[in-house]
C-alpha cells in the first residue's frame, strides 16, 4: 500500500468518509467489475439484466437536476 504522510491510503480514504458523517463497517474499494456486480446482486441491491448489465432502482431522487443548466460563452462555440 502507498503510505503518504505516514497513513496508507486506505487509512486516508477511510478518515475522509468519518469526516463526512460516513461510518461505514465494511469499505469494498477499488474493485474489478464483476467483484462490485456479484456483491451488489449477492446484497440484493441491483440485478443483472438480460444484457449483461447491473440494473438498480434508484428511488424517486436520482441526483439529476434536468433544470439545472449552464451556458458557456467561449470563442470556439459558435453563437447562436
Amino acid at each position: 500500500m502507498t503510505e503518504l504522510l505516514g497513513r496508507s491510503t486506505t487509512e486516508q480514504f477511510l478518515a475522509q468518509l468519518t469526516a463526512f458523517g460516513i461510518n461505514p463497517s465494511k469499505v469494498h474499494r477499488n474493485l474489478p467489475t464483476d467483484e462490485m456486480v456479484a456483491i451488489s446482486v449477492d446484497r440484493k441491491e441491483g440485478v443483472v439484466n438480460s444484457t449483461g448489465s447491473l440494473s438498480v432502482d434508484t428511488g424517486k431522487y436520482t441526483g439529476r437536476s434536468p433544470d439545472d443548466r449552464f451556458i458557456v460563452y467561449d470563442e470556439s462555440i459558435p453563437k447562436w
